[in-house]
């Protein structure tokens, strides 16, 4: 299958980021937490990148480069945010108040 020029360009970056947020997630000393929530994103990352080269192998939108780029800082935050505060409270770390 041929993929775009335009999608080996927007990779690298997203490379960066999820190498770089793995590395601080393996570094905290939160029993893997963080590590397991990075990689719920890697996989949901990954899903839709494997979507939008499926459906638009050619002539990808700038919308599809866009979240090649910067779609994964947003979705590790999308995701890392509210679970890690449910599964503190889970623990009983938080109270419910």
């Amino acid at each position: 299958m041929m993929l775009s020029t335009e999608y080996r360009k927007a990779l690298p970056m997203a490379l960066v980021f999820q190498a770089f947020f793995g590395i601080l997630c393996g570094s905290c000393l939160d029993g893997g937490m963080l590590l397991q929530l990075w990689f719920f994103a890697i996989v949901a990352y990954w899903g839709g990148f494997s979507l939008m080269m499926y459906r638009r192998p050619i002539n990808p939108t700038k919308v599809d480069l866009f979240l090649i780029r910067w779609g994964f800082p947003v979705l590790f935050f999308l995701i890392t945010m509210p679970f890690s505060i449910l599964i503190w409270r889970v623990r009983g770390v938080w109270g419910w108040n």
